[in-house]
């Protein structure tokens, strides 16, 4: 049996893998994180950017959407860091003279 993808309005299928557009709010629920956690993840590179869903220059900044298999990435990303640490430094190999 074959899988059905979403087909609605924010999903489009590209290579028979859907892409899918979600909001902030979906952002937050999925992640459990808040808005200006999310901003400030962004902004420091640390958390996937928005796509501009309108070009025009009266567009809100409701007009963007993140793309579901990125934040989902980005959760799986720090689940392996959770399972797969790297060893920190010992602290005083750092501060040995050469």
């Amino acid at each position: 049996m074959q899988k059905k993808f979403d087909v609605s309005p924010s999903a489009v299928e590209i290579d028979n893998f859907p892409i899918i557009f979600i909001t902030r709010k979906e952002v937050e629920r999925i992640t459990g994180m808040s808005r200006s956690w999310i901003y400030q993840a962004m902004s420091s590179g640390h958390f996937p950017k928005p796509v501009a869903t309108c070009s025009s220059p009266t567009c809100s900044a409701s007009s963007v959407r993140w793309i579901l298999s990125e934040v989902h990435s980005w959760m799986e990303s720090k689940i392996q860091a959770r399972d797969n640490p790297v060893p920190k430094r010992d602290r005083k190999m750092r501060h040995t003279p050469q």
